[in-house]
């Protein structure tokens, strides 16, 4: 009676350790996994880093950081045509590439300012959630209000231009958008040029148009 008993008891302990290790294993609350952070390396904190670049990086940092291959010492183009001292990181990689200014540019150190450029997939990608490619209404969503744009087709084109007292600030990010499809010829041509629009224009919204470019200032 007594072994039955035990094998009884040693039968239902069994089960019951099974039974709770499957569900700690599925949907139980002891076994669901943290969300996994974005890579760090790739975040972009405005105004205090862009993944491992802050506002007192050097050029032989970059290169201590990305490697001697990934590091060129170049000119960079200013939003009007004008160029600057300053290197790129990952230059053959547009799911990488970042463009810097520097304010020592004898020393090649401080960034003045840091650029994404590249392909929609880039890797980088703000804190808030932004990286190239993102829409207008998916940045109205992030800054929490409507912001203004300059008019599109000239060197200063789709640039952010006031961010309306919005979560984001121009003193530390500023981007670009690239003119968007599905509007007729004559609403384009409504949102061209020197001009300044809200992003809740009629065309804008219509158009939609994504990210091309990020800025990020220290």
């Amino acid at each position: 009676m007594k072994s039955t008993l035990r094998q009884s008891v040693f039968f239902t302990t069994a089960i019951s350790i099974t039974l709770f290790l499957l569900w700690a294993g599925g949907t139980g609350s002891l076994a669901q996994t943290q969300p996994q952070k974005p890579d760090d390396k790739f975040v972009i904190v405005p105004g205090v880093r862009v993944g491992d670049i802050t506002a007192t990086t050097s050029f032989a940092d970059l290169v201590r950081i990305y490697g001697k291959a990934n590091v060129t010492s170049e000119e960079i183009s200013g939003n009007e045509g004008d160029s600057y001292p300053g290197a790129k990181v990952f230059p053959q990689d547009p799911h990488k590439t970042l463009e810097i200014i520097w304010k020592d540019p004898d020393h090649k150190r401080n960034p003045e300012l840091v650029r994404i450029v590249g392909d929609t997939t880039s890797v980088w990608k703000t804190d808030s959630g932004i990286t190239l490619g993102t829409t207008l209404k998916e940045v109205e969503k992030i800054n929490g209000k409507p912001f203004k744009i300059s008019g599109f087709g000239w060197d200063l084109g789709g640039l952010v231009v006031d961010w309306n007292g919005g979560k984001l600030t121009a003193k530390t990010l500023g981007m670009g958008f690239q003119s968007g499809e599905g509007v007729t010829e004559k609403e384009a041509e409504s949102v061209n040029g020197d001009r300044v629009l809200p992003s809740t224009n009629r065309v804008l919204q219509k158009m939609n148009p994504k990210v091309s470019y990020l800025e990020c200032r220290f």
